[in-house]
């Protein structure tokens, strides 16, 4: 028979299995935000729209409702908490942000800093970090959150897998989260690159469901080119070709192809599977810096004249070929980040890492060190495939020309 005390310690541990969580919320009296985009107002506010889950059409999706996915709430406010809270007014239910997909900022906002406005994003602890960051180019961040997409329910959730699957297959394009901003922000010598995103086509189409039916869309969402920043404020572009060259030294995208120009005439594709760089700091009694990397890499489309993909001197001269014209993008955007005044490469990052005496000298200076130190960049490129096949069946050589 169980003593008086033995009962009361069994019914405390018994208690402790039936304790819930203090703050829980029934998902019925949340509403799930999943977009956010942060425009300029008057009187130093922001604009903030966040898109919001509609959950009777995701659960009713295959019903065809003809309702959107997503409801776009609008609110001003002077900071982004009270921004947040205030969607309350608008919204019947409490925000829940911890599924933002995509945060999408105004090239007006991010020019004054981001330091303004991203300080509630580190300290809440409902916000996850992993979610991504885009400057809206030539137009209202709220423009973009606001056209509904052809195949993804969600605007956010479009930006999110465009940003997933393109940076891993196409160099022009480089997802940032906001760790990864963190850690830029936070690090010595190295100023951060955010993607852009722009509109394309009828806009106003865009952000009807018209858009959505259509066979051929009035408008999509573009993602490319890449904003740069000095410290936290938003100073200009970085082109295509620009964006590829950042990307060569600062990201390892596999499954990227490269289109490069024959010899002769015509076109090849070398398919990138890995990317190796390295950074190197010389002192000596003048500074430089050496960059190398190295490229494995397939053949994936061949439409040269006189190239024998089997013989070793043709794939030398890929080779030396894809070796030019990645150094030649590697070098224009090293060029611009001289000529800017800002260290996207953290090249001052690695002189504090591997000469931190070096660094301690030209720290206070270093924009004006940069511009100076000379910058070699040497790209080894192994051709490791060709496909299925080798040389490429041609119809014109079994013609008889009489």
């Amino acid at each position: 028979m169980l003593t008086k005390n033995t009962f009361i310690v069994l019914l405390l541990l018994a208690s402790v299995l039936l304790t819930g969580c203090w703050d829980q919320w029934e998902l019925r009296d949340l509403s799930v935000v999943t977009g956010l985009a942060i425009d300029k107002g008057e009187n130093d506010e922001f604009i903030l729209t966040m898109q919001v889950i509609n959950p009777s059409e995701i659960a009713a999706q295959e019903e065809g409702s003809g309702f959107t996915a997503a409801q776009n709430y609008e609110t001003r406010a002077s900071s982004i908490q009270e921004g947040f809270r205030k969607l309350t007014q608008q919204a019947p239910r409490r925000g829940y942000f911890s599924h933002i997909a995509a945060l999408i900022i105004s090239e007006e906002v991010a020019s004054e800093g981001l330091s303004n406005f991203l300080d509630h994003f580190y300290r809440d602890h409902e916000i996850r970090s992993d979610f991504f960051l885009l400057i809206a180019r030539g137009e209202s961040a709220s423009d973009i959150l606001s056209l509904l997409p052809p195949i993804e329910e969600l605007t956010s959730v479009n930006l999110k897998h465009s940003l997933l699957y393109s940076e891993n297959s196409y160099t022009a394009v480089k997802g940032v989260t906001l760790d990864d901003l963190f850690e830029d922000l936070a690090a010595r010598g190295i100023d951060p690159v955010m993607e852009g995103v722009s509109t394309s086509g009828d806009v106003a189409t865009g952000k009807s469901i018209e858009n959505r039916e259509s066979v051929k869309p009035s408008a999509y969402l573009y993602v490319g080119h890449s904003g740069f920043f000095k410290a936290d404020r938003f100073v200009g572009w970085l082109d295509e070709d620009e964006v590829k060259g950042y990307n060569y030294v600062m990201s390892e995208n596999q499954d990227t192809p490269e289109t490069l120009s024959c010899p002769d005439d015509g076109t090849f594709v070398l398919e990138t599977q890995s990317i190796e760089p390295n950074i190197s700091v010389h002192s000596g009694n003048s500074p430089k810096i050496n960059i190398d990397i190295k490229i494995h890499s397939t053949l994936s489309e061949m439409n040269c004249e006189g190239i024998d993909v089997e013989k070793k001197e043709s794939k030398q001269l890929m080779e030396g070929i894809m070796n030019d014209k990645v150094e030649a993008l590697v070098n224009i955007a090293i060029q611009k980040s001289k000529e800017e005044r800002v260290d996207i490469f953290g090249l001052g990052r690695e002189v504090y890492r591997q000469k931190p005496r070096l660094w301690e000298e030209l720290k206070s200076e270093w924009y004006t060190h940069l511009a100076e130190i000379p910058v070699h960049v040497n790209v080894n490129t192994e051709v490791v495939g060709s496909g299925d096949v080798n040389n490429t069946f041609n119809v014109r050589d079994y013609i008889d020309d009489d």
